[in-house]
């Protein structure tokens, strides 16, 4: 699994059963290249895509049985990769540098909003 998957299974850990659109927007892949992780996510096992039952048009991602199983290496992995980061940082540095990132996503996301 590569960065970019690793991200699509995080936002669907976080909410699972969203739309394509949706997951777009929560990972800002491009639907082109979206698409294309999905379909290699899912042709491993990872998700399953379906049509929305109210709206044919629709298509809905959710994660599979598989995913679903393998959250505990997920969690170990992403704690792991943390504590890499963050290693000689004090807790009040790693606070302050968190808070810095959502200030640049709530920038980010307000620029979005005002040029849609």
């Amino acid at each position: 699994m590569n960065n970019a998957q690793g991200c699509i299974i995080l936002s669907l850990r976080q909410n699972d059963n969203i739309t394509v659109t949706e997951l777009a927007r929560r990972t800002a892949f491009g639907k082109t290249t979206l698409t294309s992780l999905l379909d290699r996510l899912e042709h491993s096992g990872h998700i399953i895509g379906k049509t929305d039952s109210a709206d044919k048009r629709t298509v809905r991602v959710a994660l599979s049985g598989k995913s679903k199983s393998l959250e505990s290496l997920y969690g170990a992995a992403s704690a792991e990769t943390t504590a890499l980061f963050y290693q000689g940082f004090s807790e009040e540095q790693v606070d302050k540098f968190e808070s810095y990132l959502k200030r640049i996503l709530s920038n980010l996301v307000e620029y979005e909003q005002k040029h849609k």
